[in-house]
């Protein structure tokens, strides 16, 4: 199981570029930078700059959408990527969240996203799409992933994608449920379920204190709590019933968010990388053992350290 990290640009680009390159140097296998226009820095940007400034690392967005860039756009912008670093990019498109619930704009529905994919696809290979047509399209296909937590999303990503970004949580039953979902999707396409990558996305902190930990990641629980979860989470319905109501894109993945009081241990539990060394190390040996290519993870806290302590106290200390 490889290693990757989620970066949203809540900082200059020359900073985010840095954490890039950090993040070659601690061996993650790709970076993933996130696409919220109102909140954070051009994600296309950023790439590029990471792109020009790293030389082995993958890239990739986690995650864009197809309604504030139409396919176009975004078959342009692919390509030029890939163009920079060959073989290092991927990309990871999804309905849309904080991106357009910011603006006002509700996200695409799943069969909108299934035609935009489509589309995406046909441009990408240098074929005309309405009026449409990338004069500099590539041989060599890029990889396409589907950011999925919803039962349709995620047989979505396994019909029409080349992997998943599941953001369906670390609890293991939960992961498997999402899982198999994928492997349904693929079997209705006529595909082999082995052959969609699956990354698993979810948040990070580790500190000496379980408690200081849990406390960092409780708003991005609540942001994937926003999403329709597979599994079993009766346990924990009434607080995400709470959750949905007073959550404010406003606050989006924001530390001390105010909706994060309404966040209980036992879902931060379920939902996110977060603990002890030891705590953390045991929910990674957990997640090794599912079919999973990749454990993604958004460090919160103090970036920097959050990236090393993964290897030296959770990844290199278990072993």
């Amino acid at each position: 199981m490889k290693l990757g990290v989620g970066l949203f640009g809540t900082e200059p680009v020359a900073r985010m570029v840095e954490l890039a390159q950090l993040a070659e140097e601690l061996g993650f296998a790709t970076a993933w930078i996130g696409d919220s226009q109102n909140l954070w820095r051009d994600a296309y940007v950023t790439l590029g700059a990471a792109a020009a400034a790293t030389t082995s690392i993958g890239l990739g967005t986690g995650v864009t959408n197809a309604v504030t860039r139409h396919p176009s756009v975004l078959a342009s912008a692919w390509t030029s990527l890939a163009e920079l670093a060959p073989g290092r990019m991927r990309f990871a498109i999804g309905t849309g969240d904080s991106s357009l619930r910011s603006m006002g704009v509700a996200p695409q529905r799943v069969a909108e996203l299934e035609e935009s994919i489509r589309r995406l696809r046909a441009l990408l290979a240098g074929e005309e799409v309405a009026g449409s047509r990338l004069q500099f399209a590539l041989a060599e296909p890029i990889p396409l992933y589907v950011a999925a937590a919803s039962p349709r999303a995620l047989r979505l990503a396994g019909r029409a994608a080349d992997g998943v970004v599941a953001c369906v949580g670390v609890d293991p039953a939960l992961v498997e449920a999402a899982l198999r979902y994928v492997a349904d999707g693929a079997r209705e396409a006529g595909r082999n379920p082995a052959d969609v990558r699956v990354v698993l996305w979810t948040a990070f902190a580790v500190a000496d204190e379980a408690d200081v930990a849990r406390d960092l990641v409780r708003a991005f629980t609540a942001s994937a709590a926003m999403a329709p979860l597979v599994g079993d989470l009766d346990e924990e319905r009434e607080a995400i019933a709470a959750i949905r109501q007073r959550y404010s894109y406003a606050e989006h993945m924001v530390t001390d968010a105010e909706h994060r009081a309404l966040v209980p241990d036992s879902l931060v539990a379920r939902i996110a990388l977060a603990g002890t060394p030891a705590d953390c190390r045991r929910q990674v040996d957990e997640i090794a053992r599912l079919p999973i290519d990749q454990l993604s993870l958004v460090p919160f806290g103090d970036r920097p350290a959050t990236m090393r302590r993964l290897f030296t106290d959770v990844v290199q200390g278990g072993s």
